[in-house]
């Protein structure tokens, strides 16, 4: 029956398994497959409904206090941190950078969030450790996540006081580079170089 049912569904003219010298490549293939170690990164996947593309995600791990010290912007349903508060815990610990995007709170998704949703899930757990879910703006390398360069523009032309300039180290590397180099991508994200400026 099993059999029947098979070979309703095969084709011998269309099938990849028709001869010997279809066969021999596609066992090759599922057996250099079979070896390969595939991680799906499900932590990672807030912008695969915009993107292919991901951004560098970090968790921000904050010991219990009354305040962790960042001003938020909503934005397209996304939470972006704006600047943070002199002296406070997230400026001490200068884990958190203006432009990059607060994406869960222990647990609790901040994905398509409404104006106020973050300080609510941070009153709700106050005086407890926090995990904060972080997706940077751009890489260490100082190249941008492309999918976020309109909402950054935003950020920009909203707050001009925003601080999404390169840091100090980035500048350093970027002037080393020959005048007229040109943009180029990197894992999806676009060397800031000339982008930030604009922003």
């Amino acid at each position: 029956m099993l059999l029947r049912r098979l070979f309703q569904w095969y084709s011998p003219t269309l099938s990849i398994l028709r001869g010997e010298e279809f066969v021999e490549p596609f066992m090759s293939l599922l057996l250099v497959l079979a070896h390969m170690e595939f991680k799906l990164d499900m932590e990672n996947c807030s912008f695969l409904d915009e993107s292919w593309l991901l951004p560098v995600c970090d968790t921000y791990e904050v010991v219990p206090c009354r305040e962790v010290g960042l001003v938020l912007r909503y934005l397209s349903g996304r939470v972006f941190v704006l600047d943070l508060v002199p002296g406070s815990q997230a400026h001490v610990d200068t884990f958190v950078s203006p432009g990059d995007i607060i994406d869960e709170i222990n647990g609790t998704s901040l994905r398509n969030s409404k104006n106020g949703h973050a300080g609510v899930v941070l009153t709700r757990l106050r005086g407890r450790p926090l995990s904060i879910r972080i997706l940077r703006w751009r890489a260490q390398d100082g190249t941008v996540y492309r999918p976020l360069i309109k909402l950054l523009r935003a950020l920009k032309t909203e707050n001009p006081k925003a601080q999404l300039g390169l840091a100090p180290f980035q500048t350093q590397a970027n002037s080393q580079k020959p005048a007229g180099a040109s943009q180029c991508l990197k894992e999806g994200r676009q060397v800031c170089s000339p982008l930030i400026s604009k922003l």
